[in-house]
């Protein structure tokens, strides 16, 4: 071990022999507090581990964070066992950012964030504790000390990964192994060591370029891998998810037929051309539209285009703040019936819209021209000067096309 190891190691130990036992029990008590703290902060403030994250990883990453914080109570204050196995555990997380594509930049700022959280309860408790101004200062030494280890920990986790995949990539299979983690990590949203994706593209015999666009891509039963499809020389293809697999290819620009040819008849859609770095986003976008797509009951061999798809994708990210806009509308039309107000809104949306004169309108939406012109009096009487507002004309188009869809994705 390094000198500055050892020295970290004998803060920690003098530590144990200063804090008083009765302040650590005190302070194991906030452990499922500090979990909780320690998970909005890190998602708050690291962009790799920005909500929404997978079920099954948001899972991982919450046993992580009290691996941590227990680690740090059972080494620095002694209220546990002393785990004897706790450099394997932290060493499997840095491999497991490696495996995800990321450099080791985000999880030491999520360590870091973790001992600033914990060492802001210690000292706002500090009082309560009983700890003494000397104890205290040995434990702020000790928490920093502890993270400098698991830091350390992860690093080389981290490296053995990249070794033992960089021996990986010199033996027989090296082009389609290069392809798949390139994949992984063009679509893993963390930054990303661009010395060994270089190094992966040329392997994987992808010229990296400039802009691509993700496709999020409906298999055509349990047993299609899209092995075709992954044959290709310009296209990369992650199938960690059967259910959900995707391709990322360099933009093609205005040639559509040429994805539609790729995909041969499966349902798909084409998230947004991006740089490299945004990836991620385009897929999330892609995943999102093929989901409302599948809701829908569109033609199994459909392609959708985020790009011709903006508005709508637009109203579903975030549905609470869609839902606000929904609620002056709602407000209005409170005292109608449900039908009245299913009506009301179609006629609205209609009227917003003005794509034609009265008579095409009432024809559209399959009634008597009087009857649409009843109809724009009553929203008149319930909605009064807002008709006359671009911005609440806006507003509650917005707001009634959230709410198709909305419906839709409900029905």
């Amino acid at each position: 071990m390094s000198t500055n190891g050892t020295r970290r190691l004998g803060v920690i130990m003098h530590t144990r022999t200063r804090v008083p036992s009765e302040s650590a029990t005190r302070l194991r008590q906030l452990s499922d507090l500090l979990v909780k703290e320690v998970l909005r902060e890190i998602q708050d403030n690291v962009d790799a581990y920005a909500p929404p994250l997978p079920t099954r990883l948001h899972a991982g990453f919450v046993h992580v964070i009290e691996t941590g914080i227990d680690l740090c109570f059972d080494a620095v204050f002694r209220t546990g066992g002393g785990r004897a196995d706790w450099r394997p555990v932290i060493r499997a997380v840095g491999e497991g950012e490696f495996l995800r594509g990321r450099t080791t930049e985000p999880l030491q700022a999520a360590l870091r964030i973790g001992a600033r959280v914990v060492w802001r309860h210690v000292s706002l408790n500090a009082a309560e504790l009983g700890a003494s101004p000397e104890s205290l200062s040995d434990m702020a030494e000790a928490v920093f000390a502890w993270v400098d280890e698991l830091s350390r920990e992860a690093i080389a986790g981290h490296h053995d990964a990249q070794a033992r995949a960089r021996e990986r990539v010199s033996h027989l299979d090296v082009r389609e192994q290069a392809r798949q983690q390139l994949a992984r990590i063009i679509l893993s949203g963390g930054p990303a060591d661009q010395e060994w994706v270089r190094t992966l593209a040329q392997a994987a015999d992808w010229p990296l370029p400039d802009r691509v666009v993700t496709i999020a891509v409906e298999p055509r039963g349990e047993n299609d891998d899209l092995d075709e499809i992954a044959a290709l020389r310009e296209v990369l293809v992650d199938r960690v998810d059967s259910a959900s697999p995707c391709v990322v290819m360099p933009d093609p620009g205005q040639e559509r037929d040429g994805v539609a040819d790729l995909l041969a008849g499966r349902r798909a859609a084409v998230g947004p051309a991006v740089g490299l770095a945004e990836a991620h986003r385009s897929l999330l976008l892609a995943r999102r539209l093929l989901g409302l797509s599948r809701a829908r009951d569109e033609p199994t061999q459909r392609i959708s285009w985020c790009q011709d798809n903006l508005t709508t994708l637009l109203l579903l990210v975030d549905p609470f703040l869609t839902a606000q806009l929904q609620e002056h509308i709602e407000t209005a039309f409170a005292g109608l019936t449900h039908k009245q107000r299913d009506r009301m809104a179609t006629t609205l949306l209609a009227w917003l819209q003005r794509c034609g004169t009265h008579n095409e309108i009432a024809a559209r939406l399959d009634v008597h021209p009087q009857t649409f012109r009843y109809r724009v009096h009553q929203l008149q009487e319930l909605l009064g000067d807002k008709l006359a507002d671009p911005d609440a004309r806006l507003a509650m188009e917005l707001a009634l096309r959230a709410r198709m869809l909305f419906e839709t994705e409900s029905g």
